[in-house]
């Protein structure tokens, strides 16, 4: 949720686990300074799903800005897992053997995660 108040600042709800980093993000991405923008964090529970990553409290600051009203945006739970997916990128080498009773056969072949 995101909220512009009379003075201009930028008041943003979000349940980042890292809410000064997602301050320090905004604000660059934004070209304003941190202190014009007030994350507040509520309580996540568990560190599962998308709690370190932010797309939605940009798009609501934005949609705030245009309407001059609150924006509030809601994530079904299985949205949130198939779609903010926070896996970072990784290379992955996979080596096998030829065994009998197995029947795949490969070289090395490389593996590049996303």
């Amino acid at each position: 949720m995101a909220w512009l108040d009379e003075g201009g600042l930028i008041h943003v709800v979000s349940t980042n686990k890292t809410p000064l980093n997602l301050r320090s993000q905004m604000a660059k991405a934004m070209g304003l300074k941190p202190a014009e923008i007030v994350v507040e964090a509520d309580t996540i529970g568990g560190d599962f799903g998308g709690k370190g990553y932010s797309v939605d409290e940009f798009v609501c600051y934005y949609l705030a800005r245009a309407t001059g009203r609150p924006i509030k945006s809601v994530t079904s739970y299985a949205d949130e897992l198939a779609a903010f997916n926070v896996r970072h990128a990784a290379r992955m080498r996979l080596r096998t053997n030829n065994w009998p009773s197995i029947c795949i056969t490969t070289g090395n072949p490389p593996l590049v995660g996303r």
